[in-house]
């Protein structure tokens, strides 16, 4: 439900685990687990997982992302954050959250040496 607006991205992607049903993810969001399985599985293997990308909707999305090294952009969903989003977004900042967007297509994706999200 939450990718059908951009099932073209999620198309270029080589590698996809779905957490919940993975018997290699031992711990879910927000340890690192899914995202270290991941990057374990790409075709391409990332320098670093600094070098990875990691777009969340929910803090422990974000937290997860971050244990993991990755490089993390949060894109909340302000429908579901509740009244300590401060103190969230804070931890996740002093975690090394790398920024926040309102949407994907506020996203500079050519930051991180990605193609533009085609319009």
């Amino acid at each position: 439900m939450k990718t059908v607006n951009c099932k073209h991205l999620i198309s270029m992607m080589d590698t996809l685990v779905l957490t919940g049903d993975d018997s290699e993810v031992k711990r879910g969001k927000p340890a690192p687990d899914p995202y270290l399985v991941t990057m374990g599985r790409m075709n391409l293997q990332p320098e670093s997982a600094k070098r990875v990308l990691v777009i969340e909707d929910a803090v422990n999305g974000a937290k997860s992302g971050i244990a993991a090294g990755a490089t993390t952009i949060l894109i909340p969903q302000m429908e579901f954050v509740g009244p300590d989003w401060d103190t969230a977004f804070k931890e996740l900042v002093e975690m090394g959250l790398c920024g926040v967007a309102a949407s994907l297509e506020d996203i500079e994706l050519e930051a991180f040496g990605l193609p533009p999200i085609k319009k």
